[in-house]
């Protein structure tokens, strides 16, 4: 499992797409995936784009994106939103809408 920004790179600077790709052609691999550095929305965004994956493909994105308050640890994100992103049983085109409806009424994205 490697674990990308909402871009799809690595810290390294490799692309999420070819290391899944490289790990999906070795036979020592079981299953691929995804995890940390990115919240629901991006991972589930970042796994629609990867290559056709043959086996068991992982997603396991933080509960939002981290703050730091009085040294804790926050996540913004409630556990509401994050099924109900990774669910999918939406149109891409009408979850980005529907989603920055959601943020605007939380305040946490101001639409044009």
């Amino acid at each position: 499992s490697f674990a990308a920004d909402p871009d799809g790179f690595t810290r390294a600077g490799e692309a999420v797409g070819v290391l899944v790709a490289r790990m999906d052609a070795c036979e020592a691999v079981d299953a691929v995936g995804l995890n940390c550095v990115c919240g629901a929305y991006h991972m589930r965004r970042l796994i629609s784009r990867l290559p056709a994956v043959h086996k068991l493909l992982l997603a396991m994105p933080n509960a939002g994106y981290p703050h730091i308050e009085n040294g804790r640890t926050f996540y913004d994100s409630d556990p509401g939103y994050y099924g109900w992103i990774l669910q999918g049983d939406f149109p891409r085109d009408t979850k980005n809408v529907l989603t920055r409806i959601k943020l605007s009424e939380a305040n946490i994205f101001k639409s044009k």
